[in-house]
């Protein structure tokens, strides 16, 4: 039980610090301030062929430095592009009346470590996704909210962000709310505490890519 325990504590700490590193390379590191960032974080308009098909990025995997092959993600009905590891995650994603949700997995286990996009319909603003959405997700899954520490946002995109535990699964997650380019979103970050030094630093690379459409561009 201790060695769970510190497991996760491990996990919550890689969590917050890999949604923190903007400031630094891509490497699960220090939480940084959207003004200290280097990296394209800016909601801009796009098209397919203004990003290379793909890209490589030194990364700090499990302590280990790596070069990691990056695939660009990029669909004309999406609202943003980025880039993931295709050799690492599985990239899918769909529409409901609810919304639209766009999902980078491992593919190790899908359900055991993922980002989950979702833009909802009906337009909501940042209050009601907060007042909404977050606590009935919450609710919904049985997930406890945790204390969340006071710190910089690390995106300009970030509007807030919540971190919780699963007792299921026994493990933490967080959910963020973003707004960018007239388009209020959640990202839901969840990885079991076995995956969290592979996968952490995988998905800050997604984060550091993100750039966003022009909501008046979409189909």
């Amino acid at each position: 039980m201790l060695n769970t325990i510190r497991r996760l504590t491990v996990a919550l700490i890689l969590l917050g610090t890999a949604f923190g590193c903007a400031a630094e390379q891509p490497q699960v590191a220090i939480e940084a301030s959207p003004s200290e960032s280097s990296q394209p974080t800016a909601a801009t308009s796009l098209t397919a062929s203004s990003r290379p098909a793909q890209k490589t990025e030194t990364v700090s995997v499990e302590g280990e430095t790596e070069e990691m092959l990056l695939e660009l993600y990029d669909e004309s009905a999406v609202p943003f592009t980025t880039y993931f590891p295709a050799e690492f995650m599985v990239a899918d994603g769909g529409c409901s009346d609810e919304g639209c949700g766009y999902r980078f997995s491992a593919k190790a286990g899908t359900d055991a470590a993922y980002v989950h996009f979702f833009f909802p319909s009906g337009s909501p603003t940042v209050a009601e996704m907060k007042e909404s959405y977050l606590e009935n997700l919450l609710a919904s899954n049985n997930w406890q909210r945790l204390e969340t520490p006071a710190q910089s946002l690390p995106y300009p995109w970030v509007r807030e962000f919540v971190r919780f535990f699963d007792p299921q699964k026994k493990s933490p997650g967080q959910v963020i709310i973003g707004e960018a380019q007239g388009q209020v979103f959640a990202i839901i970050e969840f990885m079991e505490a076995e995956f969290v030094e592979g996968f952490a630093p995988r998905v800050v690379a997604i984060y550091e890519n993100l750039e966003f459409r022009d909501s008046a561009s979409q189909p």
